[in-house]
C-alpha cells in the first residue's frame, strides 16, 4: 500500500465526501503539514472547493443546540485554537461563514478566521457572536465582496456604523441590523436602506408587531435609489400614505409582488393602500390579501375591475386570499379577474359554494393552480367534498396543480370516496400534473398505504403482489391485494414490510415536491365505502 503523499489530492477530497464523522478528518488535515499543503494546493486550483464553515454551540441534549436565552451571545463549541487553526488551513477558500462566540478568545479567533479569507467572504452571519460595532466594521472592511450580513443581535449598531459598512461593502444584497436598545426604532426603509442600493428586498419592519412606517420623505428617497424588487411588510401596518410615497418611483414601477411574507406575524394592508397599489404599481402581478383586516366583497369587485382595466397581459396573475372574513361572494368577485392563473384560498370563511364562485368567473378558463387550505371544512353541513373538488377540476380546463388540505380532525364530511379521488388524480395527471412517490414516516401504517410483498407460487418460486391498506383497527390491518384477495395482518408485520420494501404513498405534488396537491390521511369505512 502506498503512503499518503502518493494519493492524488482529488482522490483524497473525493473520499472525504463519504467520511461519516468529518471532525476528526478536518482535525487531521489541520494538524498534518502534508494535509495542510494538500488543502492549499486544492484551494489554489479550485477556489470554491471549501466554501462554507459554521461554528455553533454545543448540543444540549443530542438533538438541539444550546443557545443562550433572550438572544444573547452564545459560546461556541469549538475552542479558539481550533477556530484559528481551521482558518489558517481553509480560510482562503471560504465564502460563507456563520459563527457564534461569547468569550474574548473565541471572538478574537473568529476575527482571525475572517481575515484569513483574504476578502473572499460573501456571507457573514454573526447573529449570536459577541462582536462590538467597531470590530464589526473592521471585519466588514476586510470583506469587500460581502453580499449577505447578519449583525449581532445583542449589540446596538449606530446608524453611522451601518453607513460605513455600506461604503466598505458596496455589493451587499441583504443585511439584518437589530433595533435592540434604540429609543425610537425605525424600519430600514426609513433609515439606512438607501445606503445599500443593491438590496433585493426593501424592509418596512422595525422588529415590533404591527409597526406603522411614518417617515414618508425618507421612504420616498429610498425608493428613488434602491434596486430592490421585493417589499418586506411582514408584521407591518401599511397605510395609503406609504403606498403613495412609492408610486411613481423606480421601486414602485419595478414591484411585481405585494403582501407575500415568509413569516407568520400579523400583517395589515389597508383597503385604500391595496387599491392604490393596483393603480400605481404597473408591474404588480401577484397580490396576497392578509387575514387581519376586513375588506368586503366591494374590495374584490374593485380589484377585478382595476386588473381587467390594465393593458392585455399586465393584470393580476397570482391572487392569495387569506382574509378570515372573506366569503364565497368575495371569491366570486375575485374570480372575475381575467387571466388569473394562481388562486390561493387560505383560512377564509367559505363553503362548498366556492366551486360555483370560481367556475362562474372569467378566471376558470385560465387557472392552472388552485390551493384550498383550512377553509370550507366539516363539521359544517356545507363542507367542501371530494365530488365538489372533482367538479372544480373538470370546470377549469387548464388546471393541473391542486392543493386541497384540511386538518385530519375536520375531514369528516369531505366524503373522500376512493373512485372520486382517483378521478381527480387521473384528470390532473392527463394535464401534466406530476405524481411523486413519497414515504410517510410519521404514520407508516395508514389507510391508503401501498404494500408490496412476496407470495409463494410453488416450490421455491415467489411472485410480488401489491396491495392497499383498507382499514386499521385494533392492531390489525386489512389489505386488498391486486390479485383480488383480502387479508388481515398485524400492524407490526405491515410496518416491517414497509421498512423492508420502502413502500410509499402516492401523492400529487406541485412543482417543488414540498406540498402535496391532494392529501389523503383518512380512515376507511367499508360499510359506506368512504374515506373520512
Amino acid at each position: 500500500m502506498g503512503s499518503g503523499p502518493s494519493v492524488p489530492d482529488d482522490i483524497r477530497g473525493h473520499v472525504a465526501k463519504y467520511v461519516p464523522d468529518r471532525a476528526p478528518f478536518l482535525a487531521l488535515r489541520a494538524a498534518s503539514k502534508f494535509e495542510r499543503d494538500a488543502v492549499q494546493r486544492t484551494i489554489a486550483r479550485r477556489p470554491g472547493a471549501v466554501r462554507r464553515f459554521g461554528f455553533y454551540p454545543r448540543w444540549a441534549d443530542g438533538e438541539t443546540l444550546a443557545w443562550e436565552p433572550d438572544e444573547q451571545p452564545t459560546e461556541c463549541a469549538a475552542s479558539s485554537l481550533t477556530i484559528a487553526t481551521l482558518g489558517k488551513v481553509f480560510g482562503k477558500g471560504v465564502i460563507h461563514l456563520s459563527a457564534c462566540g461569547r468569550a474574548a478568545p473565541a471572538v478574537a479567533a473568529l476575527e482571525f478566521f475572517v481575515k484569513q479569507t483574504n476578502g473572499g467572504l460573501e456571507t457573514l452571519e454573526l447573529y449570536r457572536a459577541n462582536v462590538a460595532p467597531d470590530r464589526l466594521l473592521e471585519l466588514c472592511r476586510a470583506c469587500p465582496r460581502l453580499k449577505e450580513l447578519r449583525t449581532p443581535v445583542h449589540a446596538l449598531i449606530p446608524y453611522s456604523v451601518v453607513e460605513a459598512i455600506a461604503q466598505a461593502c458596496p455589493l451587499i444584497e441583504g443585511i439584518s441590523v437589530t433595533n435592540n436598545g434604540r429609543d425610537e426604532p425605525l424600519s430600514p426603509a426609513e433609515t439606512w436602506a438607501r445606503h445599500f442600493p443593491r438590496l433585493k428586498a426593501l424592509s418596512f419592519r422595525n422588529g415590533w408587531l404591527e409597526y406603522r412606517p411614518t417617515r414618508l420623505d425618507a421612504i420616498h428617497a429610498t425608493a428613488l435609489v434602491t434596486n430592490a424588487t421585493m417589499m418586506d411588510v411582514d408584521g407591518c401596518h401599511i397605510t395609503l400614505d406609504v403606498i403613495e410615497a412609492l408610486v411613481g418611483t423606480p421601486f414602485g414601477d419595478r414591484l411585481e409582488r405585494l403582501g407575500f411574507s415568509q413569516g407568520t406575524s400579523p400583517t395589515r394592508l389597508e383597503y385604500a393602500a391595496l387599491i392604490c397599489a393596483m393603480r400605481g404599481f404597473p408591474r404588480l402581478r401577484a397580490l396576497a390579501i392578509p387575514g387581519y383586516m376586513v375588506y368586503g366583497r366591494g374590495f374584490y369587485r374593485d380589484l377585478a375591475r382595476l386588473s381587467n382595466a390594465r393593458p392585455a397581459g399586465t393584470g393580476l396573475r397570482n391572487l392569495a386570499i387569506r382574509e378570515l372574513d372573506a366569503t364565497d361572494e368575495c371569491v366570486a368577485q375575485a374570480c372575475r379577474i381575467e387571466g388569473l392563473e394562481l388562486l390561493t384560498l387560505d383560512g377564509i370563511d367559505a363553503t362548498r359554494g366556492i366551486v360555483d364562485a370560481i367556475l362562474g368567473g372569467a378566471a376558470a378558463a385560465t387557472l392552472t393552480t388552485v390551493s384550498i387550505r383550512y377553509c370550507a371544512y366539516a363539521p359544517r353541513p356545507t363542507a367542501l367534498r371530494a365530488c365538489d373538488v372533482l367538479r372544480l377540476v373538470q370546470g377549469c380546463p387548464r388546471l393541473n396543480r391542486l392543493s386541497w388540505f384540511c386538518d385530519e380532525e375536520f375531514q369528516e364530511g369531505t366524503l373522500l370516496l376512493r373512485g372520486v379521488c382517483n378521478q381527480i388524480v387521473r384528470l390532473l395527471e392527463r394535464r401534466g400534473g406530476r405524481v411523486a412517490v413519497q414515504p410517510t414516516r410519521a404514520l407508516p401504517v395508514a389507510v391508503g398505504r401501498r404494500v408490496r410483498m412476496k407470495f409463494p407460487t410453488g416450490g421455491t418460486k415467489f411472485h410480488w403482489c401489491e396491495g392497499v391498506v383498507e382499514s386499521v383497527e385494533d392492531g390489525l390491518c386489512e389489505i386488498a391485494w391486486s390479485n383480488g384477495a383480502t387479508d388481515s395482518m398485524e400492524v407490526s408485520a405491515v410496518a416491517k414490510i414497509l421498512r423492508d420494501d420502502g413502500a410509499a404513498t402516492r401523492v400529487l405534488v406541485p412543482g417543488d415536491e414540498r406540498e402535496p396537491e391532494v392529501l389523503f390521511s383518512c380512515r376507511y369505512d367499508r360499510a359506506t365505502e368512504r374515506y373520512y
